[in-house]
């Protein structure tokens, strides 16, 4: 019990944890409300607690609670401000707010709603909730070509109105989850006819900011890189993998090397560094430059485009960063809550996807097993630099494979050789990648001329990625066990 006051910023997220969880698997508040006179009454009675005052124990309740209600009252304003609608054909004017995802010939995006009315009505009645729409799309390519409305555009559409289902099977798809992590309370197909798109008008200064940016990245990568290499730059960047086939995709899964293309605190660390080195050169006082490097970070999360693993890694350097200013040593398992905390707070439906729960359980096990492994297999046979890529390998990959035997059913066993060997060149691709994106804007000859060094660095990563996951025992096919 005393291990709650070494450290009460973790329990007070573990209990924000478990109250959006009973929230979530009981979608019952009598449920709730016994649950946390239980843990009161453990919690208050303990002659732990008698010795050491009931302040933790009782914020640990509350963050109980905040969870708990949270959940309960983000999920009833996604989806009550629908109830009445639901299996109806209607119109409805809103706001795009997210990126439209196009896949083969369908196109989706979130919208905001502003006003409803079912088809044949005359008047609009003001509706503030979030949905997704589906429509058809004809264009010739995947970068938005041919596309009539974009994130901001003002919209008007009509389709039947749909309240999303949960998984039919165990483990199955759960649609009603997928929309709720995307904020929405419903969907909605419309066909193209049906929809007129007004110029950009709403959405948020700094997401459109970013969006203006990664489209500038990404078309300079574009031009300075062939396709696959420059698919893979994108990713390693800002996250985006548009420009790679599935097959690619597949080959980094089972080869262990999935979290070179999701941006993580290696990214992130591999960016705010050379920008540290800079103002440092520039003698600006620390306290300046690490709020400069905090306003990078956050710009740099609008054009990463707010996905868990980047608002995680963004979050605990930030933390790390204010830190530093107050002059105050951070403790990284209370960074790590903290940031988890403030996901939560965002949306408590993050918990439950899985780039936030692989993002977190790799960094947990790099921070609780890397230390000990990296002692533990260094000897005068293997470099000190080799047995530190080999120890966070094998820690992220004993944090994440409960997670990937639950949600992928398989796990790669090679990864620890394909790691090793593509270690050295990541961060000289990252660096590299930046300076292309940041000299390309000025010229793209500098672009195209950095990209020729990258290149031969990125197809490197692809080789040893599509060699490593060609073995047949590079993976190891599972079954998600029962319930």
């Amino acid at each position: 019990m005393g291990i709650i006051y070494r450290r009460p910023v973790v329990s007070f997220c573990i209990m924000m944890i478990t109250g959006i969880t009973a929230a979530f698997l009981s979608d019952s508040t009598a449920v709730v409300i016994g649950l946390f006179i239980l843990l009161s009454a453990w919690l208050l009675t303990s002659p732990a607690v008698r010795g050491k005052g009931r302040v933790v124990p009782c914020l640990m309740l509350a963050f109980f609670l905040l969870g708990a209600v949270e959940f309960f009252a983000a999920d009833h304003k996604r989806t009550g401000c629908f109830a009445g609608y639901h299996d109806e054909v209607v119109v409805i004017r809103g706001v795009v707010i997210s990126v439209p995802e196009i896949k083969g010939e369908k196109v989706s995006c979130i919208v905001r709603t502003d006003s409803i009315k079912k088809a044949g009505e005359t008047n609009f009645a003001g509706i503030d909730g979030t949905l997704m729409l589906s429509t058809l799309f004809s264009g010739k390519d995947n970068n938005g070509g041919g596309l009539f409305f974009d994130y901001g555009s003002g919209i008007t559409f009509e389709g039947r109105l749909t309240k999303p289902g949960g998984a039919r099977n165990p483990g199955g798809f759960d649609h009603d989850l997928y929309l709720a992590q995307k904020g929405a309370g419903a969907s909605v197909f419309a066909y193209p006819h049906t929809i007129s798109a007004e110029e950009r008008s709403g959405g948020n200064f700094f997401v459109r900011l970013g969006l203006f940016i990664k489209n500038r990245i990404i078309y300079v990568i574009g031009k300075s890189l062939p396709r696959q290499q420059a698919g893979l730059m994108n990713g390693m960047l800002i996250g985006c993998r548009e420009g790679l086939s599935d097959e690619v995709k597949e080959a980094f899964s089972d080869s262990g090397l999935l979290h070179v293309m999701a941006v993580s605190g290696a990214n992130v660390a591999f960016l705010a560094a050379p920008l540290s080195l800079l103002l440092k050169l520039l003698k600006i006082r620390k306290s300046a430059a690490n709020l400069i490097i905090i306003a990078f970070l956050n710009l740099f999360a609008c054009v990463a485009g707010f996905e868990p693993s980047v608002l995680r890694a963004v979050s605990m350097a930030c933390i790390l960063l204010l830190a530093a200013i107050i002059h105050r040593e951070a403790d990284v398992y209370s960074t790590i809550a903290v940031s988890c905390i403030i996901m939560l707070i965002i949306s408590p439906y993050m918990l439950f996807n899985i780039g936030f729960q692989l993002s977190y359980a790799a960094t947990l096990g790099i921070v609780m097993l890397y230390g000990n492994i990296s002692k533990a297999i260094r000897c005068r046979f293997i470099p000190k630099k080799t047995a530190d890529v080999i120890a966070a390998t094998l820690a992220a990959q004993i944090g994440v494979f409960p997670i990937t035997l639950i949600h992928f059913n398989k796990v790669s066993v090679i990864s620890l050789v394909p790691n090793i060997l593509a270690a050295p060149l990541l961060g000289i691709i990252t660096v590299l990648g930046a300076l292309m994106a940041v000299l390309g804007q000025i010229s793209l000859t500098l672009s195209v001329l950095l990209g020729y060094v990258n290149n031969i660095l990125l197809s490197a990563v692809l080789y040893i990625a599509k060699w490593s996951s060609s073995l047949s025992w590079a993976t190891v096919r599972m079954v998600t066990p029962p319930l």
